[in-house]
């Protein structure tokens, strides 16, 4: 089973990443990992050197697209797009696709899977068809532009687009406190004018003498936002 994983894994990652699929698309740069747990498995020069081969060209290609902000694997396929983070993460879970490097550095200092040569990629050697009836899904690879796609026959659109990230959505999210640029946006546009007309009423309160002495003891500084974290 290890085997085939790894054979399926390898049809799916070429020079320009890997195709979007699924409801893990933020975890893409654990997309090797088939390949290197087999390497661990049969620490041979072939395994290995496809292992590493694959491994270097997810890791390359999405940071060259932007996939690391301040040091953290952005919640996306390459920068932060909040359509494609499901409800059910968090944010730190995009660092799941830390598993690939994790399982590289298992492999000692000086063995094969650092000294064999690399072996190709499939899509770097020719072009490919392949159905997986199981899966219901038929795997085209090109040679010339390095593209895969997936096709999946059954869907119905044939191409399914993420929904909008709605306002609803992140005023829940910004309600449960998940950390993400769009939210934090959103909860300083709803606490700033709420913020700004309170202080508005008390400046008021003050210039027509209606303000009670708790009111007046009270600091500027009281209506005042607390400070936000900084926006990436």
């Amino acid at each position: 089973m290890l085997t085939q994983s790894a054979l399926l894994t390898a049809h799916l990652i070429g020079l320009r990443g890997v195709p979007i699929l699924g409801r893990s698309v933020i975890y893409r740069t654990a997309v090797p990992v088939p390949l290197l747990a087999e390497s661990i498995a049969d620490p041979s020069a072939a395994t290995c050197g496809r292992a590493r081969r694959a491994l270097d060209a997810v890791w390359r290609y999405f940071i060259a697209h932007g996939c690391l902000r301040n040091g953290t694997l952005t919640q996306g396929y390459f920068d932060s797009d909040p359509r494609l983070v499901e409800r059910y993460m968090g944010p730190g879970s995009s660092h799941w696709g830390l598993r690939s490097l994790v399982l590289a550095y298992m492999h000692a200092p000086g063995s094969e899977f650092w000294t064999s040569a690399d072996e190709p990629l499939p899509v770097e050697v020719a072009d490919y068809r392949l159905e997986f009836k199981k899966l219901g899904w038929v795997i085209e690879g090109r040679k010339a532009d390095s593209r895969i796609g997936i096709h999946i026959p059954q869907n119905r659109p044939a191409t399914i687009r993420p929904n909008a990230y709605s306002i609803a959505r992140q005023v829940g999210e910004t309600l449960l406190m998940r950390d993400s640029l769009s939210e934090r946006r959103l909860l300083a546009r709803m606490i700033v004018p709420i913020a700004i007309a309170r202080k508005t009423k008390v400046n008021m309160a003050h210039a027509s003498g209606g303000a009670d002495e708790r009111e007046r003891s009270r600091p500027e500084s009281w209506v005042r936002v607390r400070r936000q974290p900084p926006l990436r």
